[in-house]
């Protein structure tokens, strides 16, 4: 093992090491939650006229953007 440059320049011809297998069910629904939190918050913000409607149609999206990625991961198990 050389320097940065070097081992660049010149990669490992070792196996690579194997990816390690992720349920991406958790990682979207981790990220539907947060979107959702986002959304509680967005509304709160609205309610006390510091937010736009535009932050809510964002926080939607995350959260339909997170059904289809769900719907993608049925089909594509890890």
């Amino acid at each position: 093992m050389g320097s940065l440059r070097e081992d660049l320049m010149n990669p490992s011809t070792e196996t690579p090491v194997e990816p390690v297998k992720v349920d991406l069910r958790h990682v979207v629904l981790v990220g539907m939650a947060l979107w959702g939190l986002g959304l509680v918050v967005v509304t709160v913000l609205i309610m006390t006229d510091r937010a736009h409607g535009e932050a809510v149609a964002v926080c939607l999206s995350g959260l339909l953007l997170g059904v289809l990625a769900l719907l993608w991961t049925r089909r594509h198990p890890g």
